[in-house]
Formats: structure tokens, C-alpha cells, sequence
């Protein structure tokens, strides 16, 4: 299963998109997206056409998109748990860290 988003690029970036093939991360990286690990390039939409996108338990949405510079993105829900796990423990480190400092600094 996955999650899914969109990337709304302002229309002087769009110019820049390779047309008519998937960004590697390196590339949509490049033109200034900016997001957490995981994400995927997943599909290219031609204007105007119905796209089924999300069908999971989670939701079943259908979008229409009419603006070439929109870019569709999907990451695993396994990926998705694993970069919040490495997240939450890199926050508790870091607090950790802190109090060890603030404990031998603050006396």
C-alpha cells in the first residue's frame, strides 16, 4: 500500500521537466522538491484525463488534473513508518543528548 502527493511546481520550473518520462529523485530534487525520504516520481498525467490514483483501505479518491507542471508522487507505507521510526529516534538522541550536556554544564 501506499501514500500519495502532489507537487505543485510554479510554471517557470515546469518549463525545466523532462517531458515524457518519470524524474529520478536526483532530478526533481534538482528543480527545488523539497520532501522526506521515500518519495517517488510514480506517473505522468496527460491534461485534462481522469486519473484513478488511490485505492487503498485508507481512501479512494479520484483527481482530475488539467496543469502539466503537477507532479505525482507515491511512497510505501512501509517507508513512510520507517523514516517516522528513524525520525522519533532521532529526536529521542538528541534530547538525550541534551540532558547529558545540560547535566554536566548547568550544575
Amino acid at each position: 500500500m501506499y501514500e500519495y502527493r502532489h507537487v505543485i511546481l510554479p510554471k517557470e520550473i515546469a518549463k525545466k521537466v523532462p517531458k515524457g518520462r518519470l524524474l529520478t529523485e536526483h532530478e526533481w530534487r534538482h528543480l527545488g522538491v523539497q520532501q522526506s525520504l521515500g518519495w517517488v516520481h510514480f506517473m505522468i498525467h496527460e491534461p485534462g484525463k481522469e486519473l484513478s490514483i488511490c485505492q487503498t483501505h485508507l481512501f479512494n479518491e479520484i483527481f482530475f488534473f488539467s496543469e502539466p507542471h503537477i507532479l505525482l508522487f507515491r511512497r510505501s507505507l512501509k517507508v513512510s513508518q520507517q523514516v517516522q521510526q528513524q525520525r522519533a529516534a532521532a529526536a529521542a538522541a538528541a534530547q538525550a543528548q541534551q540532558q547529558q550536556y545540560n547535566a554536566v554544564h548547568m550544575k
